[in-house]
């Protein structure tokens, strides 16, 4: 369940920054950070059949879209956007813009 806390805590920068700091040490490791996935006790039948329902409703879009050649492109469920998630934004952006850079920038004497 979502909590005042949980919200407070993932909005904090520092929490934030940390928070991912320890993804990115644990992805060098060769460990990959667990994909969230509700608590078992949040998990109860209302969330199962909204889940079927809402894989069901995807699926069936797509294969219409497929038969009627439209140009569906599936819309991602609009979350709650955190700190953390902006700090993730921040880095890959770093990152693309880091490797760019390598690959356009002249190296000396070319």
């Amino acid at each position: 369940m979502a909590s005042r806390f949980r919200q407070a805590l993932l909005n904090d920068p520092e929490t934030a920054e940390q928070i991912v700091e320890a993804e990115a040490a644990a992805k060098a490791k060769g460990k990959t950070a667990r994909a969230y996935a509700p608590e078992i006790r949040d998990w109860d039948t209302s969330a199962i059949l909204l889940t079927r329902l809402t894989a069901s409703v995807e699926r069936q879009t797509s294969v219409l879209a497929g038969v009627h050649k439209a140009r569906y492109k599936p819309q991602p469920p609009l979350n709650p956007v955190t700190e953390v998630d902006r700090v993730r934004e921040r880095r890959r952006h770093r990152e693309v813009n880091r490797l760019f850079n390598m690959f356009t920038t002249n190296p000396e004497g070319a």
